[in-house]
């Protein structure tokens, strides 16, 4: 089957506990088109993964940021859309989204 290259990048991006996560889960679960399948990357799975080094320290949130950014790119590159929701508060991991 050939991969399109129009895949679709989504970010849920916003404060603690305003629904992020819930909304991808949503999404992937009754994806709109089940014909274009979907994948969800959370900030808090990342966390639980890496550990200690990627806590909720300003330095710590870029790198979640940094590898929910990866992950989407190289994700995205091989044909699955994605939905990522992470905390992204601060105005430097919009920017660090926008230049990836």
């Amino acid at each position: 089957m050939p991969v399109s290259n129009k895949t679709i990048v989504v970010w849920l991006m916003g404060p603690t506990s305003s629904g992020k996560s819930t909304i991808a889960k949503i999404s992937v679960e009754k994806p709109i088109d089940s014909a274009m399948p979907v994948i969800h990357f959370d900030g808090d799975e990342i966390r639980d993964f890496f550990g200690s080094d990627f806590g909720f320290a300003k330095n710590n949130r870029g790198r979640v940021v940094e590898t929910l950014t990866h992950l989407d790119d190289k994700t995205s590159k091989a044909g699955s859309n994605i939905i990522v929701s992470a905390l992204t508060t601060h105005q430097s991991a919009g920017d660090h989204i926008k230049r990836y």
